[in-house]
């Protein structure tokens, strides 16, 4: 039996980044007649790991009232910014996870699983977060196979985009994951590298008896999902123009350059070029003051939308609607807004990072990272003349989904 940890998805009521993957390949692998018999979702509790038949659809359909309300307690949070003090963090982190585990425990009434040889039990979810490692080790002494799927090692490789606790909690993970991993999987090549690598440096004769693998992202909307969810009037308005529409997707957070773009953006109408920008994506975090920069800028709401609770219909809209998607990420672990943008033939213009090379290879722009006046250049270039994509060949969700599975053999 493989048992696919959804602790943090099942807990956290978003459906963003992690979750978006976690979500799309068990509703796959638990629909495909081939792996679903095979599959049984499990979430941490007080009593250890619990089976679920399924993360629910309707957790994730969150109406924008609930969305704020969300973004309200979550700023509350911010601003007393807990992880300023790492060891506070740490203890807010354990009391948070222990009333979830609780929770949890309460709700579910089946018995905690039985890891038995032969068994796979694969960390697909968010899991630095959870105290786990006690039920991790039972799981190893019964001879079952630890699989830890990794996103990016951005906070260990890149910590000045991250908070620092955030930074020390994930390298603690990571080293104690080493103890225990039989197979990391990567969701690039890029990460893959970066895994095995990491690995050697840290517990080198460890790193030697552990499997390396990767797998792709999906790129597809899920259709249900499409004919439940409607699209805002405000969203409706703002894309109703023959102005060309620039369009970011991804958490704002550094690392993600929103700064450059709107530069670029702001540089490109005090030239009189005629554009439009458009942000879709959850506030992150170490932007207090941009944030106050996109609240205060005279085209929001005019030529500047900005959106941090987009559905997938109103972020399928979008793609449709835009003239081009604009990443200038400085470092990713994936990149999934490109793949999805050339799946709906909207041309991407990217920042010339290895990780974009790999997905995007020559089908997308590329330009020089955090250069405004080679963004400001390619982009003006695409507007006079548009470049024609195809439609692209990548992985589905479904796709993706085997691809995993056929790696955990």
């Amino acid at each position: 039996m493989i048992y696919i940890d959804c602790t943090s998805t099942y807990n956290i009521n978003m459906l963003t980044g992690i979750q978006r993957v976690v979500y799309n390949i068990l509703d796959e692998l638990q629909q495909e007649d081939y792996t679903k018999e095979q599959v049984q979702p499990i979430v941490l509790s007080s009593r250890g790991f619990l089976p679920i038949t399924s993360l629910n659809k309707h957790r994730y359909m969150l109406s924008h009232n609930n969305f704020k309300q969300q973004q309200k307690y979550l700023t509350f949070f911010k601003n007393i910014n807990f992880r300023k003090i790492p060891k506070l963090y740490q203890l807010m982190k354990y009391v948070f996870f222990m009333r979830k585990r609780l929770k949890t425990a309460y709700v579910i009434s089946e018995p905690s699983i039985r890891f038995t040889k032969g068994d796979i039990v694969l960390f697909l979810d968010s899991s630095w977060n959870l105290p786990m490692w006690k039920e991790v080790k039972k799981a190893k002494k019964a001879e079952a196979k630890i699989v830890f799927v990794i996103y990016d090692f951005i906070p260990m490789l890149f910590p000045q985009f991250c908070e620092k606790a955030h930074s020390k909690q994930f390298e603690l993970f990571f080293r104690k994951s080493l103890v225990v991993a039989d197979q990391y999987i990567g969701i690039s090549k890029t990460v893959m590298n970066d895994i095995s690598s990491l690995a050697a440096d840290l517990a080198p004769e460890q790193a030697k008896k552990i499997q390396y693998d990767y797998f792709y992202l999906g790129a597809n909307f899920s259709k249900e999902n499409q004919e439940v969810k409607k699209i805002r009037e405000e969203i409706i308005e703002f894309f109703n123009t023959k102005i060309p529409i620039l369009l970011t997707v991804s958490t704002i957070e550094p690392r993600k350059n929103h700064a450059l773009i709107l530069d670029a953006f702001e540089k490109l109408i005090q030239e009189n070029v005629s554009v439009k920008l458009c942000f879709i994506g959850k506030i992150g975090w170490k932007v207090e003051s941009f944030m106050k920069r996109i609240e205060n800028h005279p085209l929001l709401k005019k030529d500047f939308l900005v959106i941090h609770d987009a559905n997938d219909t109103e972020l399928l809209y979008a793609y449709q609607k835009s003239f081009t998607l604009v990443f200038a990420s400085t470092t990713e672990g994936f990149g999934l807004p490109i793949i999805e943008a050339l799946n709906y033939n909207l041309p991407v213009i990217a920042s010339d990072i290895k990780i974009h090379r790999e997905i995007g290879q020559n089908q997308i722009t590329y330009f020089q990272d955090d250069n405004i006046q080679d963004l400001t250049s390619q982009i003006k270039q695409i507007l006079l003349n548009p470049k024609k994509i195809s439609c692209s060949s990548w992985l589905t969700w479904k796709e993706s989904a085997r691809m995993l599975f056929d790696k955990l053999k």
